[in-house]
């Protein structure tokens, strides 16, 4: 009897609230639903709270956001907050509360976050938790190419766009683009801007259209199988598009030769679960590097990409490293997603996998998200060689297209090598040299934590991007 009390609740629940598009039933509103399931599970039924945690404490009153219950408990000598999953019950956090005296437990939907509403009526901050509901405008592939290719380049005059760390004397007097570029991916859910601004950290790219195709894997939404139109961006994150660095006065004066310069190369794609290119949809997006200290590769394509780039601090030599790092820690910190415990939790290598894996799936309890993917380039791949990354690319792929093998991991040997699978490809087949694609195609991707299963993602193992 329990449990199917406690089912009839959860798809009652899920009925009434979808945390993702913020729908509602037309029979339905929100205040009456709200009262509705708090009848259910709060103080109107302190019955059926105890039997989902006999260590509920009643006296307290829990909160509803999204697919999620927060209460309170007793745990040894104090009492904790919990954050519960209603679809499969699971507990997303614990941690305790601050204040032993208070009335209830609170949800700001604004801010993402949970307080506790004292007897006064003071709201105290509950650290340690936060789950910011995303609002995402659908869109087609037709009207997201379009816009790609405004303004397009003459492949003879392709520009050189420097890196910009900060900027003089616009809204304010010193203003640090790039940490406020990184927030801005991190909170702007569009995917695409109509007013063009550069990219601070990856300003030339080349966009490309293709489709990527995945087997049927122990993985949800796209993972689980399937071909989805795709648009994307593979650019560099250094503000010199060639292979090989500006020669010096003196290795010019002496006939030296240039010296290879370190790429970080990286790529950014964008999925349409449907068929139909004019229908609006919402994407989803995930962004993938090599090394984001760079290294010396004789072509772009032979870059083997993670979604968890390595970092070694001791080869940062370059000033500019240290401010895009401290831009992207920074755009990780203003996300109310990345927190960890009580502390700020930031993480300028991991790009978790999240939009990929729910894209589709209606019950967050379906869902399977890998820690890992990996993309590299297949065996036979033909290459048209270049100093210059975007004339390799372009021309490469007018030739004979270009192709990724796509691997998933979730999983790491005794020695901590990570456990590849094989499980999709990635087939390019144009190419668009364009400013819009360099100004106003934008990746959204999700924090550390997933805004609809609250599930947060700590790898603590490094992939190594090395072919298979």
């Amino acid at each position: 009897m329990k449990f199917f009390l406690l089912f009839v609740i959860f798809s009652l629940f899920v009925s009434c609230q979808n945390f993702r598009g913020n729908r509602l039933p037309s029979s339905l509103n929100e205040e009456g639903c709200s009262e509705l399931l708090r009848k259910s599970l709060g103080l109107d039924n302190v019955a059926l709270l105890k039997k989902m945690d006999s260590n509920a404490i009643i006296d307290i009153e829990p909160t509803f956001f999204g697919n999620f219950l927060a209460y309170a408990r007793k745990s040894s000598n104090e009492k904790q907050v919990i954050v519960r999953r209603l679809t499969d019950g699971k507990i997303i956090h614990q941690g305790p509360m601050k204040n032993k005296e208070g009335k209830a437990i609170y949800f700001d939907s604004k801010k993402g976050r949970l307080f506790q509403r004292l007897e006064n009526g003071q709201l105290l901050k509950i650290k340690g938790f936060s789950i910011k509901p995303i609002k995402r405008d659908a869109v087609s592939y037709d009207e997201v190419l379009e816009i790609m290719k405004r303004n397009p380049y003459e492949i003879q005059r392709l520009p050189t766009i420097p890196l910009q760390m900060f900027r003089f004397f616009k809204d304010r007097i010193v203003d640090f683009f790039v940490g406020r570029r990184s927030v801005d991916i991190l909170t702007r859910t569009s995917d695409y801007r109509q007013m063009g601004m550069n990219k601070p950290i990856h300003p030339m790219g080349i966009g490309v259209e293709g489709v990527m195709s995945f087997k049927k894997t122990r993985f949800s939404g796209a993972f689980s199988g399937g071909s989805f139109p795709m648009l994307g961006r593979l650019s560099i994150s250094q503000g010199n598009p060639s292979k090989f660095k500006k020669r010096t006065w003196f290795e010019a004066l002496s006939g030296r030769p240039a010296r290879a310069e370190n790429r970080s190369v990286a790529a950014a794609f964008k999925l349409f679960p449907t068929q139909d290119k004019k229908e609006k949809v919402i994407t989803a997006n995930a962004v993938f590097q090599n090394d984001l200290n760079g290294e010396k590769l004789d072509n772009y394509v032979d870059g083997v990409m993670t979604n968890q780039p390595r970092l070694n601090f001791l080869k940062i030599r370059k000033l500019y490293e240290v401010f895009t790092l401290i831009g992207v820690a920074k755009g990780a910190l203003s996300s109310p997603n990345d927190l960890k415990a009580s502390f700020p939790y930031m993480n300028p290598q991991l790009r978790p996998l999240h939009q990929y894996a729910e894209m589709g799936v209606e019950d967050p309890a379906d869902v399977v998200v890998p820690k890992w993917i990996k993309i590299q380039t297949v065996e036979d791949q033909t290459v048209f060689k270049s100093d210059d990354f975007r004339v390799e690319l372009d021309e490469t792929i007018k030739g004979n297209g270009l192709k990724y093998k796509v691997y998933l991991a979730d999983s790491t040997d005794e020695s901590d090598q990570i456990i590849w699978e094989e499980a999709g490809m990635i087939d390019i087949n144009k190419s668009i040299l364009s400013e819009a694609v360099d100004k106003n195609l934008l990746f959204f991707h999700d924090g550390l934590r997933s805004p609809f299963t609250g599930e947060m993602i700590d790898n603590d193992v490094v992939p190594i991007p090395v072919r298979e």
